[in-house]
């Protein structure tokens, strides 16, 4: 009960001390024409060039930003990727994106809810929520709700340290996988059961109480 009130009370103090920075915050996300020269820039630019963006092909890219989409900037090689291709390529290049990663995701949590152990399941489960999340932040910046930067888009977007930690990840979530079929959980009425046999045991017409059996399993 005590941290419980003692996080509550943080919280409030938090807002109250920077609750309006926090709210300006939000509602610039959601419209960056609030502060279009600052913290709505970019907003402003991802929500210009997809207004523009054409099913096939390269859009109509406003003068601005032209130039500057046309740069091999670091900007379009990492956070905003798919605004990029999207702006160059069409929105087909977004779909076809969105297809793999969407099978990816759900094809990850169905083999994670197929596992036979707790262990196995908790540990696949957690690296596919944190790949979910890295997906959904990305995607939503690059539709130009930009609430945070993006950590990176899984086995697309360029970064040294995310993509290491992104195929670690992967990795780990493999070998989880593959030996799914193999390590399972003991049933806990078996296991009940089998304590109490060895607890209790019957052998030439003497009972047996094995006081320690608990030391031991």
């Amino acid at each position: 009960l005590i941290p419980a009130v003692l996080l509550i009370a943080a919280f409030f103090l938090f807002m109250r001390t920077r609750g309006d920075h926090l709210w300006n915050r939000l509602a610039v996300a959601l419209n960056p024409s609030l502060d279009p020269n600052g913290t709505g820039y970019l907003g402003n630019m991802t929500r210009a060039l997809l207004s523009g963006a054409n099913l096939f092909g390269m859009g109509n890219v406003p003068e601005s930003y032209r130039t500057l989409l046309m740069e091999p900037i670091d900007l379009f090689q990492t956070d905003l990727i798919l605004t990029a291709l999207t702006s160059l390529l069409g929105w087909m290049a977004f779909a076809v994106i969105m297809i793999a990663l969407l099978f990816f995701i759900l094809k990850g949590f169905s083999l994670c809810f197929k596992q036979k152990s707790s262990l196995g399941l908790f540990v696949s489960l957690s690296i596919m929520i944190t790949l979910t999340m890295q997906v959904l932040g990305y995607v939503l910046f690059n539709l130009g709700f930009q609430f945070s930067a993006p950590i990176s888009l899984p086995l697309i977007s360029f970064g040294n340290t995310a993509t290491v930690v992104n195929l670690g990840l992967i990795g780990f979530m493999l070998s989880v996988f593959r030996t799914g079929d193999i390590v399972k959980d003991e049933p806990m009425a078996y296991k009940n059961n089998k304590l109490l046999s060895r607890f209790l045991s019957w052998d030439n017409g003497k009972l047996t109480i094995d006081f320690k059996v608990h030391e031991r399993y």
